[in-house]
């Protein structure tokens, strides 16, 4: 779907530029970003100031996934959401979602078991949204990224026994608000 008004990126002249350019200023833009939240020593040595650290003899082991865990989070796909890169529809995986539990089960727990997520799974078609008074601007663009549905599900089920074991051993921090 393409926009009615196209988002223009201007130079720090204010000079507009062609699409390839502005293409490149984004990606640069947020190269840069990604580049600069890489480097956190200076972030962590402040964090590290103020953390304390609760000795818990607990460790955390992830379980299998049952099916009815898989077929739960199927059936909880938003059907309106955007479809990300794979192309299919939340529509279609609740369609098929009985076909799916058994191999999205085995697939997950192979996940678990080798304590690898895989690289397809990881991409995301990303859109960048003007803020409010957009002058051009690249600072003025926030990226929004669209997942799969099927990663969004795979994930929840990944996250959930993770946050259980932090919430109830004290590793979480009450300070966390945001990504919780």
């Amino acid at each position: 779907v393409r926009r009615k008004n196209p988002i223009i990126i201007c130079d720090e002249n204010g000079n507009i530029k062609d699409d390839l350019t502005s293409a490149n200023v984004v990606n640069n833009h947020l190269a840069k970003i990604s580049t600069a939240l890489s480097n956190t020593s200076s972030l962590l040595n402040e964090y590290n100031k103020y953390k304390t650290v609760k000795v818990n003899s607990k460790s955390i082991f992830i379980n299998p996934v049952e099916e009815s865990q898989v077929a739960t989070k199927i059936s909880e796909i938003n059907v309106s959401k955007a479809t990300g890169h794979d192309g299919i529809s939340g529509k279609v995986i609740k369609i098929l979602g009985p076909h799916l539990i058994e191999p999205l089960t085995a697939l997950i727990n192979k996940m678990i078991s080798h304590g690898k997520f895989p690289s397809e799974l990881k991409k995301a078609n990303v859109t960048l949204i003007p803020k409010h008074g957009f002058n051009g601007d690249v600072n003025d663009l926030r990226p929004i990224s669209v997942l799969p549905d099927i990663k969004k599900k795979k994930k929840k089920i990944l996250i959930e026994p993770i946050e259980s074991f932090l919430n109830e051993s004290g590793y979480s921090d009450d300070r966390q608000f945001g990504f919780r």
